[in-house]
């Protein structure tokens, strides 16, 4: 992608980020101004083009971890922005490399709060009612797991898009 592009996708990921850490919400309006910005950049054509098919295709295959409350809407929305800003190659390599290293710190989170053995009970039992065909409910509930379980998945994508830019 072009340079401009790059920065348009990390001055709009570094405001995400920090709504994310502080408030745990990824704000649309930061999003939509950045998928503005890229659009006029672009030129309104790319709206046809393959990048946003595949944003689209990301929204749809991951919505499923909405529903079930294992990510939230905004970090769905935020991987499906970076495919479009960067396509299907970079972006989902930016997004891959976000979710090993937020799953390596949220491993790390919960081996140090003693909360790895609850976490993996969890979801097992989450696991046995979705494959016997029950309604599992949702995997986080905010009442019994609390804040400090979550992790702020904005920041570890806005590192990997750092990276990318990078090398």
């Amino acid at each position: 992608m072009t340079e401009i592009t790059d920065y348009i996708l990390i001055l709009t990921l570094l405001p995400v980020a920090v709504c994310d850490i502080y408030k745990r919400k990824i704000p649309n309006a930061i999003l939509i101004t950045g998928t503005s910005l890229i659009l006029v950049s672009r030129g309104l054509q790319s709206l046809f083009c393959a990048d946003t098919a595949a944003a689209f295709m990301a929204l749809i295959l991951l919505f499923p971890l909405f529903k079930f409350r294992m990510a939230g809407a905004g970090d769905i929305k935020l991987v499906a922005f970076v495919i479009f800003a960067k396509g299907i190659y970079d972006g989902a390599f930016i997004c891959l490399t976000a979710l090993f290293a937020a799953g390596a710190w949220s491993l790390f989170k919960l081996l140090r709060s003693g909360r790895c053995a609850e976490r993996f009970s969890y979801f097992s039992a989450y696991m046995k009612a979705a494959m016997s065909g029950a309604s599992p409910g949702p995997y986080f509930v905010m009442e019994r797991d609390g804040k400090n379980i979550t992790i702020a998945f904005a920041l570890f994508v806005f590192a990997g898009a750092v990276l990318n830019y990078i090398f």
